[in-house]
């Protein structure tokens, strides 16, 4: 009896099978919605960046300066506008306009660390266009080797919080080139 059931169960499975036309299992088109969710997901495979983050303008100066013992200051809340430049294949998703929040803790032999959060408004496809999305980071670097050999490092983690990069996350290495006196950077994003 169980035999019967499952020759049967296999006569019917293949008659759907063969009742099926070919349209049936080819891909249909996708909507312009199913499109941007294919592209969505896969912008989440880990594509990889470099770049460079150049000075636009001063923002705010520091909201509060106190000196601290042992020759140390601790600087909170000043900001600065930043526009970083990435290469990265997948349509230029971190390349826009970086405004930075800048706390900093300052040795007495002016090294420091240094800490905060900034946001990346993406720039459009063309000049002129809307952002494209908008990116939130939280930060931390230090700078070391004053005066003889200088090294300013930061490390930067984001989210995509709007546009065409909501939902990604984000890494990234700075280091300031103190020739060019810009930031040279790389890192990735999935």
């Amino acid at each position: 009896m169980k035999t019967l059931k499952k020759l049967f169960l296999f006569i019917a499975v293949l008659g759907l099978l063969v009742s099926c036309s070919k349209e049936e299992f080819e891909t249909p088109e996708l909507s312009q919605g199913d499109q941007e969710t294919a592209e969505l997901k896969a912008a989440k495979v880990k594509t990889e960046f470099t770049g460079v983050c150049m000075w636009e303008a001063p923002g705010e100066p520091p909201n509060m300066v106190k000196f601290l013992p042992n020759g140390k200051t601790l600087v909170k809340g000043s900001t600065t506008i930043w526009h970083d430049y990435a290469d990265d294949p997948a349509h230029w998703m971190v390349t826009g306009q970086t405004i930075w929040t800048v706390n900093q803790v300052v040795e007495a032999d002016g090294n420091f660390k240094y800490w905060g959060k900034a946001e990346l408004i993406v720039d459009g496809e063309v000049a002129g266009d809307p952002p494209r999305g908008k990116w939130e980071m939280t930060w931390r670097g230090y700078m070391t080797g004053l005066p003889d050999n200088p090294s300013l490092i930061a490390y930067a983690s984001g989210t995509g919080k709007e546009g065409a990069v909501k939902g990604l996350v984000a890494k990234w290495v700075y280091e300031l080139d103190f020739f060019l006196g810009v930031y040279t950077y790389e890192g990735h994003y999935h």
